[in-house]
């Protein structure tokens, strides 16, 4: 990637930092990676970079490039909420990212479902969106994710986990 071209979010001290490798100066400090995730992006794509993201340990868990900025995220629940007329900033979107980006993210068995669920997910959304019954499926589903949902809020978060495999699970076993 070139120089100039991205922009990182990474840990520093108790803050977030959001900062252009070509920079002298961070573009924004946030006090959640959530928060720090979500400036880097609207700087990524008023400016057609590229961002890197790295864990609280400083290790480069994964980079979004330009084209990606709408879909680098909860490929299943942004299909969900989408289809009951949500917004990209809803409640259970929000709530979803920044579980993912600050609870399982954070070890190496969450990584490895990250990364699992960001080589599915888009294939099951594809295969519901074909589907005669989706509007029944979404509407299981959504009540699924609202679960694991109501999981994170109580502090709940290893059920929380379960709860939306086993949504992806299903979805799995009756659109994959």
């Amino acid at each position: 990637m070139a120089k100039g071209k991205t922009i990182r979010v990474y840990p520093d001290g108790g803050v977030w930092v959001v900062k252009k490798d070509s920079a002298v100066k961070a573009s924004a400090i946030r006090d959640t990676k959530a928060e720090a995730l979500d400036e880097a992006k609207k700087i990524a794509r008023n400016q057609g970079l590229s961002v890197i993201i790295h864990g609280s340990d400083g290790r480069i868990q994964r980079t979004v490039r330009p084209g990606d900025h709408g879909t680098d995220d909860c490929f299943i629940t942004t299909a969900c909420v989408q289809y009951h007329g949500l917004t990209d900033d809803c409640k259970e979107l929000t709530l979803l990212r920044a579980y993912r980006d600050n609870h399982l993210a954070s070890t190496p068995t969450g990584l490895e479902l990250i990364n699992e669920y960001y080589e599915r997910a888009p294939l099951l959304v594809q295969q519901l969106n074909q589907r005669v019954d989706r509007k029944t499926l979404y509407d299981e589903l959504f009540e699924r994710i609202r679960a694991a949902c109501k999981l994170i809020e109580c502090g709940h978060p290893e059920r929380a986990t379960v709860e939306y495999k086993n949504a992806v699970v299903w979805l799995h076993s009756l659109v994959g």
